[in-house]
């Protein structure tokens, strides 16, 4: 018998620590939501200054949203993407580098780098520097096989089109 009260002790110990954990999780999260809110709104305000090709007012709000929230993949791809996009390639590979570093398996910064890397190869393919060239349509066909092997939704269209990119810079290279 006393080993069944200390049993069941034991048990109800234990329920009002989960119980106390899961009431302070649900607060700790209703005190997070706003703030969560908050920040998808402005992740959303940065997409529509991409798409309207207001880069530097999508470039502040990044950087904010990643002084908050570092870890945010999402928000670290975008800002590489600006940064592509704006003549600053060098940190937009620096940046998609580190996401792959974070997360083997985020196949947007793998694209990202390849269309970076194939940019590279037709910058030095029109100034005759076709060995570069070669070099860079190589690093490019890497990281789009790289990022088709993380792809992880059943995309077709998307893996089509990077199994169509990837064919074509093996034809340039092999050119």
């Amino acid at each position: 018998m006393a080993k069944t009260k200390t049993i069941n002790s034991t048990a109800i110990f234990f329920i009002i620590i989960i119980i106390a954990g899961a009431a302070l999780f649900t607060f700790q999260m209703n005190l997070l939501s706003p703030k969560i809110a908050s920040m998808e709104k402005r992740y959303k305000q940065a997409l529509e200054k991409i798409n309207s090709g207001d880069y530097l007012g999508a470039e502040l709000i990044l950087q904010n949203l990643i002084k908050e929230n570092p870890k945010d993949l999402d928000y670290k791809n975008s800002l590489g993407f600006v940064y592509a996009h704006t003549q600053r390639r060098k940190y937009a590979v620096d940046v998609f580098k580190e996401i792959i570093e974070m997360n083997k398996n985020y196949d947007k910064a793998y694209a990202n780098l390849g269309a970076i890397f194939e940019s590279y190869a037709i910058e030095y393919k029109e100034n005759g520097k076709i060995d570069k060239a070669i070099d860079y349509y190589e690093m490019a066909k890497t990281q789009y096989q790289n990022a088709l092997k993380a792809i992880k939704t059943n995309d077709k269209v998307y893996s089509e089109k990077l199994k169509n990119v990837i064919e074509e810079l093996e034809e340039l290279s092999s050119k």
